[in-house]
């Protein structure tokens, strides 16, 4: 059995007294099932989260949830209205059946948790009158959730037992618009290019090799200015054994900067413009961000993550727009700096290995000066034979 809620005009907004319809759609897939009750109720809770900080040793969080809306509507059992009877269950066979319900939303809230000797309930502390019903909202103001939901009850009949599933519809499921926006005037958009295959460094010191360009989508006469930079590297490491999986995720700062100032495109200038690679070309990748790998039960990827604080600036003694922050992410990889087919005689013992790989172009391009006979070769070890000898000869054989 499969129970879902379907609602007359969902992407509404209700507000006070207003009625929601809807129905209840029940499907039975292959057998006959025995329904004794149906019931749709509209709830809503507020709840709030407060912080104690006025203890010595440690915080306390206090949390409290309030019922201010329960409105129950019994669909079955049903009184008939021509034999004015109760009809106590009900048979459903194979398909859908839809049975229809309408909540109303009250004028105002009505506690169901305090008990009515609160203060909640005594109308000589309300000099305004009753509050009306708050908006939902959902991580809109910290500490402070209001959802608004309908359930549904059905109970069956099942080998001699009764069966209750149950189905919620939160409504609506985004918060409501308590402040007007603001439409911005300025648009822009930003492009970063990276190395062959999105590598975000080349040679040994691992320094940020990018290109970020900026360009303005909006008309209008006025210079452009770069006031914020921001640069994020995540890494994510994916860990798997048999079955489970899971994951770890890290963040560096490679680059923060504020209160630039600086003019990226002129007053009637070009629509495009690059930013100076000053900003990030010293800044190294940290040695805790391993290479790009990606193993049987272990994977190691990375993300570049670009914050752009943009300023329009019209003619002098004008005031400056607002500062727009222009996001950008994208994955990127990392690779160990070490070339391939390097010699591992040219490289020096007790030295960093960045210091080891800083002339690799330039071994390369010479050629090789060894050859068979050389006294620096490594002579090949002793035969068998010749081992064998050497220990009579030294009589420890």
């Amino acid at each position: 059995m499969d129970v879902s809620i379907d609602l007359n005009h969902p992407d509404i907004v209700f507000t006070n007294g207003d009625t929601i319809f809807g129905r209840v759609a029940i499907y039975c897939p292959n057998t006959t099932i025995i329904v004794s009750r149906i019931s749709a109720s509209l709830l809503s809770e507020t709840t709030s989260i407060v912080t104690d900080t006025t203890g010595i040793m440690m915080n306390r969080k206090g949390q409290e949830k309030h019922n201010i809306v329960h409105e129950t509507q019994t669909l079955l059992p049903r009184w008939e209205r021509d034999e004015n009877i109760r009809a106590e269950s009900l048979k459903l066979g194979f398909g859908h059946h839809h049975f229809d319900f309408a909540l109303k939303l009250p004028w105002f809230p009505q506690c169901l948790t305090c008990p009515p000797s609160s203060a909640v309930f005594n109308d000589g502390i309300r000099d305004f009158g009753p509050s009306e019903l708050p908006p939902s909202m959902k991580d809109l103001v910290r500490g402070a959730n209001v959802s608004y939901r309908i359930e549904v009850a059905v109970t069956i009949y099942r080998n001699l037992f009764k069966s209750t599933t149950r189905k919620a519809s939160p409504h609506p499921s985004d918060n409501m618009e308590l402040l007007s926006t603001v439409v911005t005037s300025m648009r822009a958009q930003i492009t970063a290019s990276f190395l062959p295959q999105y590598h975000l460094s080349s040679g040994s010191k691992r320094n940020v090799a990018m290109r970020l360009s900026v360009k303005k989508m909006h008309e209008g006469s006025y210079t452009l200015y770069l006031t914020s930079f921001q640069l994020l590297l995540f890494g994510y490491t994916d860990i798997r054994a048999g079955s489970v999986s899971t994951g770890q995720m890290s963040c560096w700062t490679l680059q923060s900067l504020s209160n630039l100032g600086l003019e990226l495109i002129p007053e009637g200038d070009t629509q495009e413009c690059d930013i100076g690679s000053a900003l990030w070309h010293d800044k190294c990748i940290p040695e805790e961000a391993v290479p790009t790998f990606d193993a049987c039960n272990l994977a190691r990827r990375y993300e570049v993550e670009i914050l752009v604080g943009l300023q329009c600036w019209g003619k002098e003694n004008e005031r400056g727009g607002r500062v727009s922050v222009v996001q950008l992410r994208v994955p990127v990889q990392i690779g160990s700096g070490i070339a391939p087919g390097r010699k591992m005689s040219d490289v020096k013992e007790g030295v960093p290995v960045a210091a080891n790989i800083c002339n690799i172009g330039a071994l390369e391009q010479k050629p090789s000066t060894s050859a068979l006979g050389d006294e620096n070769e490594i002579p090949a070890p002793p035969t068998y034979d010749e081992a064998v000898n050497g220990m009579v000869r030294s009589g420890l054989a």
